[in-house]
């Protein structure tokens, strides 16, 4: 007979939920069982113990640990589940009773400003990317907003659906609305607001460093110009200074917005003519026209092609590894690597790898995170008190505690247990042999010879 006690429970995700598994031995033989689970949440349970021995008509106890990982990849909702006790005295036998936890959904949500300071005489594109790293849909909004008003801003406002694991960008066009044609730098605060409904908002900061739309030394020419011919002439210098050839910076490699900026540094402008597949992040320029050093009239195009990014790759298995090795080969294959709570396996040992998420053959983007849980060892157990007992009761005694035995002497297999080595109370490995120092029964007397 099998029984769940605390079978359906609401669990949080990174907490964990206990269900007390209740195991009847009703048949006519002593009983080895062991216990598995399917289902949803057999990536993130486990049994202590997994297997019990059970005399005719007792009743163990194991308990079943479940807990769902905080991260996007644990689904939230209703997860069933069915536990299985299997004899393996007899593999026909087996018992099933099933269970429901339904993981509680959480959200998780962050704002990158790509780049947040950027210098600019008319225009600039700020990239803003939102990202949900909880396991629920989040619908949000993201607003930007210019507190001294010397700024346009398009999309000033967006609406978002994120869904789990998530990340979307938005492109905001910001133009100065009062041109410069002489003067220093002037920075322009920009804040941007991530707002989940129902959940605190995300903020981040951009600077935007307005410059002259004349270089430094061009109001000293043009003084001097000033001074010794008429207006008409003046406009035609500043006409003739906009056309002159200048050098193309080197933007290969930048990102399109970094990029951009440096080429309106120069009165050059950024246009992407095309997007290639690259190993290098998403918006990276790859290459432009003209290449770097070569001259360019003011106002005239230069052409970026961007990169598109790497495309997702495969994880790879790392179940079994020691850590070290795990996570050299993760991170080989560009994912970082985080560590859940370890936990007990009787057939893994202690420091190898007994679980991941993602699972190995799935694929997942470049940089982000594989979950790793490292196995404790094998599962501990108390030592029961058995001195004092008979050998047959002793040795019984510690069956059920999944404990071994020797003698002492050796061989022996009657008496009663005078001593115990480990002492009872101690917590050792499962399966560890416990010293029994046992004294035989007295000998029979020897009958007395006939006369």
């Amino acid at each position: 007979m099998l029984l769940l006690e605390g079978a359906d429970a609401t669990v949080e995700p990174g907490e964990e939920h206990i269900v007390r598994v209740r195991v009847h031995n009703t048949g006519s033989v002593v009983e080895r069982v062991d216990l598995r689970i399917s289902g949803a949440p057999h990536t993130w349970a486990a049994f202590e113990p997994p297997q019990m021995n059970l005399d005719q008509g007792d009743e163990g106890v194991t308990l079943l640990h479940l807990k769902p990982p905080r991260v996007a990849g644990t689904g939230s909702g209703p997860a069933p589940y069915t536990v299985d006790a299997w004899s393996m005295v007899d593999p026909t036998v087996r018992v099933a009773v099933t269970g429901r936890v339904v993981v509680a959904p959480f959200s998780d949500v962050s704002l990158v400003v790509d780049p947040p300071v950027m210098a600019t005489r008319r225009r600039a594109v700020v990239r803003i990317t939102a990202a949900n790293d909880g396991n629920a849909a989040v619908p949000a909004s993201i607003d930007a907003v210019d507190a001294e008003r010397r700024l346009r801003i398009h999309p000033a406002h967006e609406e978002v659906d994120l869904g789990p694991g998530q990340r979307t960008t938005v492109d905001l066009q910001v133009n100065v609305r009062r041109r410069r044609l002489v003067g220093g730098p002037v920075p322009h605060r920009l804040t941007v607001r991530l707002q989940p409904r129902g959940g605190p908002a995300a903020e981040a900061g951009v600077v935007v460093t307005q410059l002259p739309l004349l270089p430094r030394w061009a109001p000293k020419v043009g003084a001097a110009v000033a001074a010794v011919v008429a207006s008409g002439v003046l406009v035609m210098a500043w006409t003739w200074w906009q056309t002159l050839p200048r050098p193309v910076p080197a933007v290969e490699g930048r990102r399109l917005d970094q990029a951009q900026t440096l080429l309106a540094e120069q009165d050059l402008v950024g246009a992407v003519s095309g997007e290639v597949a690259d190993q290098r992040p998403k918006d990276v320029v790859v290459s432009q026209d003209p290449t770097a050093g070569h001259d360019a009239a003011g106002h005239s195009k230069v052409s970026l092609v961007v990169s598109t990014g790497p495309d997702p790759i495969e994880v790879v298995k790392v179940y079994g590894l020691p850590r070290d090795d795990a996570e050299r080969t993760l991170k080989a294959r560009g994912f970082d690597v985080r560590y859940d709570d370890g936990r007990s396996d009787d057939t893994v040992p202690a420091g190898l790898v007994i679980a991941q998420v993602p699972l190995d053959g799935e694929k997942a983007m470049p940089g982000s995170i594989v979950r790793l849980t490292l196995s404790t060892g094998l599962p501990q157990v108390l030592v029961p008190q058995v001195a004092q007992r008979s050998f047959t009761a002793a040795t019984e005694e510690l069956l059920k505690s999944q404990l071994g035995w020797t003698t002492e002497p050796d061989g022996v297999t009657q008496g009663v247990v005078t001593g115990q080595s480990p002492a009872a109370g101690t917590k050792v490995d499962k399966g560890t042999k416990v010293t029994l120092v046992v004294s035989p029964p007295p000998a029979a007397p020897t009958p007395a010879a006939p006369p």
